[in-house]
Formats: structure tokens, C-alpha cells, sequence
């Protein structure tokens, strides 16, 4: 037994080995993305020289993993050198692993709003005082945004009534461990909710709950639940009559996360009519997804003024060609903002797909010309190269002799 245990650790070790040598490979992939993915996997083998050398990658994707990778291996003086890059999403994310003061401070006056808010958050959950400095300054913010958290965070950390939906559900639990009242703001049916693992205790703890006193926080941490015992408790779910009324009392993740229970549970579209445009594309998102499964004309009419108008988040749009799919929309003028969009690089794989699907299933023969340069680009994910070519296969196979 012990031969064999050698053999097989051996073996265990020339397959790790392997697996590593390749993953290195992969790190000089012309696509960004698999090589953030490859830095993910390799952070704990790679030494820190080849960390330094990945700080200078040309793209801000893999700089941006870099930082989680960085802090991980308690790399200060490479963290701080991230925490000065030229995008502010890689600085946004230093942001939120950083726990020097004196960094904290100097992200606190970055040019960014975002590494501003980022910065914000982070220090009220490290350093009371700290916190406290920094919530003062930033309560003058220029950006709206990080002025209005500044002035709520300011409040909890004081003591005063502030409100719960401005801020985020994991800061508000984090700040329950500085030195502040905010104690008196929260309940314990989010450690209640969170120890929740099977029905009968879900009911028990349902019978308990007073809907017109649950805060946004305490929706939001209700909604995860929902959604995680939907599969064995649905009916029980669906037999809540309150329910339906706690969406008119959040906003933001909450609902977003409500609406997804409410759409699970094959919920009547009048739910989600009012959030057909909502100012919040996650909220919309969902509600037109919901609405389109339903067949609510209401989203059709929705999702081709957002694609043809050209507005919105890459979920947004995604969201709204899941809708055209359903109902099998295709005109002139669609198809041709169906191609644009598989050749604009700034969405994602899932979104250029869709779109992809939607020329081959309207038959828009006249797109795959515009399309061929994408089955031999370099720089283009395989996923796409290949959805391209099955495209082209059905609608013009011949363009495929000519790559």
C-alpha cells in the first residue's frame, strides 16, 4: 500500500506539474480573459518576479485579478504600485483589499468616483476613526454618489438614524464590529435567516417575521434565502401573503433578487410591469426577462426600443435580445443592429452569441459576410469563432471556403 500511495502522489504531482506548465502558457494568450484566468489558478506557484512582470500587462482584466492575487500573497509594495495604475478599475479594486491607512488615504482623494466609493467602504469596516476622518472629508465629495453614502455612513457611524438601502448589505454587517450604535438599527433575523437550511425551520422562522418592519437589508438577506430553498420549499414560498408587497418597500439588489423569487414562483406580469423601466438596469433586467418567458407584449415593445436606440449596459441589452428571441424578431433594421453588436468587442461572449443566434434563426444571410472576418481572428474567444462559423455554415457555407 505505501508503493503504491508513492506512485500515485508521484503521479499526482507530474499531472500537477503538467497542468501548471500549460496554465503558464496560457498567460501569453492573446486574449485577456483567459489570461486572468490563468493568473487566478497559478497565483499561489508563480514567484513574485512573475507577479511584478503581470503588473505591467497590457490589459487592465489581468491587472485587475493581478490585485486579489497580490493580496493574497501579502505582496504590499506590489499592491501599492496597483493601487496607482492607470485604470480605475484596477485602482477600485486595490481599493477594496487595501488595509494600509496611509493608502486608504491617498485612494480617498483619487480622481475617480469609483476608487473614491471603493476607498469609502473599505475604511469604515477597518478603522473607526479612520473611517470617521475619511466619511468627513468625502461627505463634500464632488460626485453625488460618494457625497450622499459619505453623509449616510457618517450618520450609522455616529449613531444617527441613517438609511439602510444607500448602503451596501455586506458593509452594514461588517460595521456592526465598530465602535457605533448602529446596533439599534439591526435585528437578528439575518443570523436567523442566514442558519436556515431545511423547510420546517424556514416556516418557524417565517411565523416570526413582522413584514412591516423588515428593512431593505433584511429583504435582501430574506430574498437569498427564497432563492436558495426554492427547489425543495416552493410551496410553501408561494403560500407567503405578504410577499408580494415587500417590493414596494426596496430597491436595488433587494429587489432585484425579490423579482427573481417572484419569477421563479411563475408570479402573475403585473408584478413586474412597474419595473419595466426601472432607472436600475439589474431591476430591469429582470423584469423583462420575466415579462418576455410570460409573452407580455409590454417587454417586446421594451426590448426593441432598447436594442434599436442602441442605450443601455451590456445586461441590459442581453436582457433584452433574450426578449426578441423568445418572440422571434427579426426586420431590416434589427438585423443590422444584431451584427453590430457581435462585432462590437465591448460585450460579453453570452451577449455577441445571442445575437448570433438571432441572425442564424432569422435567416439573415446578408450578415455573414460582415461577419467571416471574425472566424480568423486571433484576438476573438474561440467560443465566438465557432458560433460564427455554425452561423455561416447554415445561412452561406460557401463564404467558408473563401477563409
Amino acid at each position: 500500500m505505501a508503493e503504491t500511495r508513492e506512485i500515485l502522489e508521484e503521479l499526482y504531482q507530474r499531472i500537477d506539474e503538467e497542468h501548471q506548465k500549460l496554465l503558464v502558457d496560457q498567460l501569453g494568450h492573446p486574449d485577456a480573459s483567459l489570461r486572468a484566468k490563468a493568473l487566478s489558478s497559478l497565483c499561489p506557484y508563480l514567484s513574485e518576479n512573475q507577479l511584478w512582470d503581470l503588473s505591467e500587462d497590457p490589459s487592465h482584466v489581468v491587472r485587475r485579478r493581478l490585485v486579489a492575487c497580490t493580496y493574497n500573497r501579502r505582496l504590499d509594495t506590489l499592491l501599492e504600485k496597483l493601487a496607482r495604475d492607470p485604470h480605475p478599475s484596477v485602482r477600485t479594486q486595490a481599493a477594496r483589499r487595501c488595509e494600509d491607512p496611509d493608502l486608504l488615504r491617498e485612494l480617498a482623494e483619487d480622481r475617480s468616483p469609483r476608487v473614491r466609493r471603493a476607498t469609502l467602504l473599505r475604511v469604515v469596516t477597518l478603522d473607526f476613526d479612520l473611517g470617521m476622518k475619511v466619511v468627513t472629508e468625502l461627505s463634500k465629495d464632488p460626485s453625488f454618489i460618494v457625497r450622499t453614502l459619505a453623509f449616510e455612513l457618517k450618520k450609522a457611524l455616529s449613531g444617527a438614524v441613517f438609511d439602510s438601502q444607500l448602503l451596501p448589505v455586506s458593509v452594514l454587517r461588517r460595521l456592526t464590529t465598530v465602535e457605533s450604535r448602529l446596533f439599534d438599527q439591526l435585528s437578528d433575523l439575518n443570523s436567523r435567516l442566514r442558519a436556515v437550511t431545511r423547510c420546517d425551520e424556514f416556516g418557524k422562522v417565517l411565523s416570526k417575521i413582522r413584514p412591516e418592519k423588515l428593512r431593505v437589508h433584511e429583504i435582501d438577506e430574506l430574498s437569498k434565502v427564497l432563492l436558495r430553498l426554492l427547489p425543495t420549499c416552493k410551496e410553501l414560498i408561494a403560500e407567503i401573503p405578504w410577499l408580494g408587497e415587500l417590493s414596494k418597500k426596496c430597491s436595488g439588489d433587494a429587489l432585484k433578487r425579490l423579482l427573481k423569487v417572484f419569477h421563479r414562483l411563475d408570479a402573475d406580469a403585473t408584478l413586474f410591469l412597474p419595473h419595466l423601466f426601472s432607472e436600475n438596469e439589474e431591476v430591469q433586467a429582470v423584469a423583462l426577462e420575466a415579462l418576455g418567458k410570460r409573452g407580455d407584449r409590454n417587454a417586446l415593445a421594451a426590448a426593441e426600443k432598447i436594442v434599436k436606440e442602441n442605450r443601455g449596459s451590456d445586461r441590459i441589452i442581453r436582457a433584452s435580445l433574450k426578449v426578441l428571441k423568445r418572440f422571434k424578431v427579426v426586420d431590416d433594421f434589427l438585423a443590422k443592429r444584431y451584427t453590430q453588436i457581435v462585432l462590437e468587442k465591448q460585450f460579453s461572449r453570452s451577449t455577441r452569441k445571442l445575437a448570433i443566434t438571432l441572425l442564424k434563426n432569422g435567416r439573415v444571410r446578408e450578415a455573414t459576410e460582415d461577419l467571416l472576418p471574425l472566424v480568423s481572428d486571433p484576438l476573438e474567444p474561440p467560443s465566438i469563432r465557432k458560433a460564427v462559423v455554425r452561423a455561416i455554415a447554415t445561412l452561406n457555407p460557401d463564404l467558408l471556403f473563401e477563409v
